[in-house]
């Protein structure tokens, strides 16, 4: 059976995912954009109150999501990430 090529390969081309330690480092790399950009929206909020808490919330489960899928990719158990 042929091995197909993943639907999404042209955009992981673009992104200079070409090989799985590439990815791997981009991916990483990605978690200080995402925790930046998390920085500057609780910097927006300001006054600490019940908004403060569920972005905080949300940023918490985005930083783990994205730390577990990278373990898993890194590991080569994509089926993990899910």
């Amino acid at each position: 059976m042929a091995e197909l090529e993943p639907p999404n390969a042209g955009v992981l081309e673009r992104l200079g995912m070409t090989e799985l330690p590439t990815a791997v480092s981009l991916a990483e790399a990605s978690s200080d954009r995402l925790l930046a950009a998390g920085r500057e929206a609780v910097e927006r909020v300001g006054e600490p109150g019940e908004d403060l808490w569920v972005l905080m919330g949300l940023l918490a489960r985005a930083q783990g999501f994205h730390e577990g899928a990278v373990r898993a990719v890194k590991d080569d158990n994509p089926g993990r990430a899910l």
